[in-house]
């Protein structure tokens, strides 16, 4: 079985090859799923005469790593940009096709946009008039964040509402909680997840605004660079009670795992004078990562049992 070196360990790959490839594909798997499940439909590819390689996330199948840990998305796109490289490199004349289910799909659009914001800017940061401008959204009240007025609270009640008071938030808990038994009551799974996905996409777009705001300078690669943002968004979220499963969450939680998170960074940062502030906030903000995991599937079988 081929490996390679991913960036965290041992990455396991596959691929499947015609006779006369007319076209390169290239698919990530989904959260919980490994290579291998795929065959069938590889062999489909084939018959259509197309090439695919495809490889089991860190954590994944044969690959090494903590079983269906994701503690930081940047390593894996980079072991997905690994395999791509290797894959382009047997078929070079190949025309490339990304595919992506699941937290594979999430990978192959993250490339895909990070790549192209960096070839449309030049990969470099954009500070015009306009973009200054917004610097004046992060003023002050007192010692309050303007922000927190004008964005934090007012998401926190709209999500709470939409969560806890409404038809739609009910059918969101039923799809994470057994999508199958989601399905066989009725429900609208793909339009609620797809619902979902558009607001999340929509409040990420709120916090890009804020962000440029903060710093009155934007950059295509902002929220990815050094520890990026991905790390302290998936601890928040898992120390705030949300279930990685799905089916479980609550907005009250979250809102508190941030402030702690928020707090934790600083506190960091002011315990050291040099750069070795922003290594030991990816340290701390990793084991805690882990201990809620941890925490939350004890907590997770006692309320099921």
């Amino acid at each position: 079985m081929p490996d390679l070196a991913g960036t965290a360990g041992t990455i396991h790959y596959a691929s499947w090859i015609p006779t006369s490839p007319r076209v390169l594909a290239v698919f990530n798997h989904g959260l919980g799923e490994h290579v291998g499940l795929y065959s069938p439909f590889a062999e489909a590819l084939n018959d259509a005469g197309i090439a695919l390689w495809a490889h089991d996330h860190f954590g994944h199948g044969l690959s090494a790593g903590t079983r269906v840990l994701v503690d930081n998305i940047d390593h894996f796109l980079d072991d997905s940009l690994m395999v791509l490289e290797h894959a382009r490199a047997a078929h070079p004349s190949l025309p490339l096709v990304l595919i992506g289910h699941s937290l594979g799909a999430t990978l192959a659009t993250y490339y895909a946009f990070s790549s192209l914001a960096l070839v449309l800017n030049n990969n470099a940061p954009i500070s015009t008039p306009p973009v200054q401008q917004l610097h004046s959204l992060t003023s002050s009240v007192g010692d309050i964040p303007l922000q927190v007025f004008t964005f934090l609270l007012p998401c926190a009640v709209v999500i709470w509402l939409l969560a806890n008071r409404t038809n739609y938030g009910r059918r969101l808990y039923a799809v994470g909680t057994n999508e199958a038994a989601a399905r066989f009551t009725g429900l609208p799974v793909v339009s609620i997840r797809f619902r979902a996905y558009l607001l999340s996409g929509l409040l990420s777009a709120v916090v890009a605004v804020v962000t440029v705001a903060q710093f009155a300078s934007a950059r295509p690669d902002a929220g990815t660079v050094g520890n990026g943002m991905a790390l302290p968004a998936i601890t928040i979220a898992i120390l705030g009670g949300t279930a990685i499963t799905g089916g479980i969450g609550r907005v009250g939680g979250v809102l508190l795992a941030s402030l702690f998170v928020v707090w934790l960074n600083a506190g960091i940062l002011l315990a050291f004078e040099d750069s070795r502030g922003s290594q030991y906030q990816l340290l701390v903000l990793g084991a805690v990562l882990v201990l809620s995991a941890l925490l939350n599937r004890v907590t997770l079988r006692r309320t099921r049992t």
